[in-house]
C-alpha cells in the first residue's frame, strides 16, 4: 500500500478508537472490561521414509497463535504470532530454524442505529486469510491491508485493500455490495505499474437447511474478457464433537481469466502455516493460465469421539491428483485441547518468483510424513 494510503488508514482508525473507547468509559467508567481469547496450535513434521524435501529436511515444526485483545464490545486487537522451524537437520542458528514473525490487527466497530444505519466496521493490519465472494478470483490468500464495511440493515456495502507487491502500485481493491449473506455483486482490481486485471462477478450462498447451503459466483475479466464460475455445495452433519462434512466444488476458467503478466501474479506466503489449506484454491488454477481449466473437487472432513475423551479425525480432499489426505487418532487433553497423532500425503511447496514461473502450492507423495499436532483454545 502506498505510503499517503497506510497513513490515511491509521488516522482514521485513531479517531474511531477514541471515540468508541471514550464512549463506553463514559457509560460505564468504573467497569471497563478487556478480554483475552487465545487459539493456538502446532505441530512436529516428519517423513516415514527417507524422502526429503529442500528445505524441509528430516522433520519441521510450527508454532501458530492468534492472541485477541478485546476492549469492551466495540474494539478488538488481534495478534498472529508464528515460530517455525523448517530443518531439524540443519544448526540450531540456521536462518531455515529462525522463522519468528508476529502480524497484529486492529478491528473497530462503531454502533450507529441510526434511521436505517446500523454499524460501521473496520479493520486494518494482518488481513487473515482473505477471500473475495466465493473464492473464485482470492481465497486463502494472506495479505496485510484494511477493510471497511457499512451496514445498513440487511445490505452490507464493503471495501477492501491488501498490500501483495513491492511497491504501492501493486495492490488488490475489492468492492462489494450484498444481501444479507444471500447474493451479491463485486468489483475485484488488481494493480500493477504496466497492467491492471479488473473483475466484474455476481455470487450467491444459499442456506436450504440447518446442515445444507448452495453457493455459486460467475465473473468476468473486463481486461481479458475471460470468464470465471464456480458452483458447489456444503453438507455438515453433527455437532461441535462429532461431525461429518462434505464439499463438492466444480470450477471452471477460461485461460484468460486469471491470466496476468508473468511478473504480477500472486505469490503465496512461504510458511508452514498453509499446511490445511485446500489445494482446490484460485492459486491452484492461476498457474494453469495457459488452459482452460475444469475441475470438479470433493473435500471431505470428519471427527468421531470413539470414547469421551479419544477420537479419530480425517481430512481427504480429490482434486486432480490422487487424494490429499490426512488421517489421525486423537486425545482431548482437557477442553479445549486436543493431541493428534496421524499420517498426511500432501506437502508444502517453496515459493520462488525466479524459479517457479507457474508454481503449485502443494505436492502430493506417495510417501507418507507422521504429524504430531496440538491445538488449544482459551479465553478469559
Amino acid at each position: 500500500m502506498s505510503q499517503k494510503r497506510i497513513i490515511y488508514v491509521l488516522l482514521i482508525l485513531y479517531i474511531q478508537m477514541t471515540y468508541v473507547m471514550n464512549a463506553q468509559a463514559d457509560s460505564n467508567s468504573s467497569d471497563f472490561p478487556v478480554n483475552f481469547h487465545i487459539d493456538a496450535n502446532g505441530f512436529v513434521l516428519s517423513s516415514l521414509t527417507n524422502t526429503s524435501i529442500s528445505p524441509f529436511y528430516h522433520a519441521s515444526a510450527l508454532f501458530n497463535s492468534i492472541i485477541t485483545v478485546k476492549i469492551g464490545e466495540n474494539v478488538s486487537i488481534p495478534v498472529r504470532t508464528v515460530a517455525e522451524v523448517w530443518n531439524f537437520s540443519d544448526s540450531y542458528a540456521s536462518s531455515k530454524n529462525l522463522f519468528t514473525w508476529a502480524k497484529p490487527a486492529i478491528v473497530v466497530k462503531i454502533p450507529i442505529n441510526y434511521s436505517f444505519i446500523s454499524e460501521f466496521y473496520v479493520k486494518a493490519g494482518d488481513m487473515g486469510r482473505m477471500k473475495h465472494g466465493q473464492g473464485l478470483s482470492l481465497d486463502y490468500f494472506e495479505a496485510q491491508g484494511s477493510d471497511f464495511l457499512l451496514k445498513l440493515n440487511k445490505i452490507f456495502l464493503e471495501f477492501k485493500t491488501a498490500g501483495w507487491g513491492w511497491t504501492g502500485l501493486d495492490d488488490i481493491h475489492t468492492y462489494s455490495i450484498a444481501y444479507d449473506t444471500l447474493i451479491a455483486f463485486r468489483r475485484f482490481l488488481n494493480f500493477s505499474p504496466n497492467y491492471l486485471v479488473e473483475i466484474y462477478s455476481i455470487d450467491f450462498n444459499i442456506p436450504f437447511t440447518n446442515f445444507l447451503n448452495v453457493y455459486a459466483e460467475y465473473g468476468k475479466n473486463g481486461t481479458t474478457n475471460g470468464d470465471g464460475f464456480l458452483g458447489g455445495i456444503n453438507l455438515h452433519i453433527g455437532n461441535k464433537k462429532n461431525y461429518f462434512n462434505l464439499s463438492a466444488e466444480y470450477r471452471h476458467y477460461d485461460a484468460s481469466f486469471l491470466k496476468f503478466e508473468n511478473i504480477n501474479k500472486f505469490p503465496y506466503f512461504n510458511s508452514l502455516t498453509a499446511i490445511d489449506k485446500p489445494i482446490n484454491n484460485f492459486q491452484f488454477y492461476q498457474s494453469k493460465f495457459n488452459d482452460n481449466v475444469n475441475n470438479l473437487t470433493v473435500r471431505i472432513t470428519s471427527k468421531y469421539y470413539i470414547t469421551d475423551k479419544f477420537f479419530g479425525y480425517a481430512d481427504v480432499e480429490s482434486c486432480v491428483y490422487f487424494p490429499a489426505y490426512e488421517i489421525s487418532f486423537g486425545y482431548e487433553a482437557v477442553n479445549g485441547v486436543d493431541l493428534n497423532l496421524g499420517i498426511l500425503n500432501k506437502f508444502f511447496r517453496i515459493y520462488d518468483p525466479i524459479i517457479n514461473t507457474n508454481p503449485e502450492m502443494f505436492d502430493i507423495h506417495k510417501d507418507l510424513w507422521v504429524m504430531l499436532k496440538a491445538q488449544f483454545r482459551f479465553s478469559k
